[in-house]
C-alpha cells in the first residue's frame, strides 16, 4: 500500500485494468466527489489512454484519486490485496457488459476482496450466491462506498464469503 502511496487509515477502492468509460470509473470518481471523504481513494491501475478520461477525472476537485501506469503481471496479487474493495462497474447499455465477465473479479474474489459490481446479466449467478455488492443506481453505491469507508464492508481474507464462493464455483479444482 505504501508503494502505491496508501496511508494506513485509507480505503482504497480498486480499478485494475484498462480504464474505459464503459467500465464505470467516471461513476465510481462522481460517487467519491459526492461523499467527500478524505479516506476514500480510488486508486487506478491500468494506464489511460483516453485524454479525455484523463482530462475530466482531474477535474475532480473532492475525490482522491490516484492513477497509476500498466504494472508487471507478477505483481497483479499485490496490487488487489491493496484494495478495500474492488469496483466493476459496468455500463449496463454497452454490448460488452451483456458478456462480460471482468477478469479481475477473480482475482479479487480468490484473495477475500469485496467487490462492487454493476448488476449486468453476466454476473447474475455470483450476485445471486451473494458473493458481490450489487448496485443499480448511484445511490446504492454511495452506501456501499460509505460501507467501505466506515470498515462495514472489507477485505475478510481467506475465510471470507468471497473466497469461499471462489474456491467452490472458480477455482481451478473445481472447473
Amino acid at each position: 500500500r505504501a508503494e502505491f502511496g496508501l496511508n494506513s487509515d485509507d480505503k482504497a477502492i480498486l480499478f485494475l485494468g484498462t480504464p474505459r468509460r464503459h467500465k464505470g470509473i467516471v461513476r465510481v470518481v462522481q460517487a467519491l466527489e459526492r461523499l467527500n471523504d478524505p479516506h476514500l481513494c480510488l486508486v487506478v491501475v491500468g494506464t489511460i489512454n483516453d485524454p479525455t478520461l484523463k482530462e475530466e477525472l482531474a477535474t475532480y476537485r473532492h475525490a482522491r484519486i490516484k492513477l497509476f501506469d500498466d504494472q508487471p503481471w507478477d505483481k497483479l496479487a499485490d496490487i488487489v490485496s491493496l484494495a478495500d474493495a474492488v469496483c466493476l462497474l459496468q455500463d449496463p447499455k454497452s454490448d460488452v457488459s451483456a458478456y462480460q465477465i471482468p477478469a479481475k473479479l477473480t482475482d479479487a474474489l480468490a484473495l477475500g476482496i469485496p467487490v462492487i459490481a454493476t448488476g449486468v446479466q453476466p454476473l447474475d449467478d455470483i450476485a445471486t450466491a451473494d458473493a458481490i455488492h450489487t448496485t443499480y443506481s448511484d445511490r446504492q453505491l454511495d452506501e456501499l462506498l460509505r460501507a467501505v469507508a466506515t470498515g462495514d464492508i472489507a477485505p475478510g481474507g481467506m475465510a471470507s464469503r468471497e473466497r469461499k464462493f471462489f474456491t467452490q464455483e472458480l477455482s481451478y479444482g473445481v472447473n
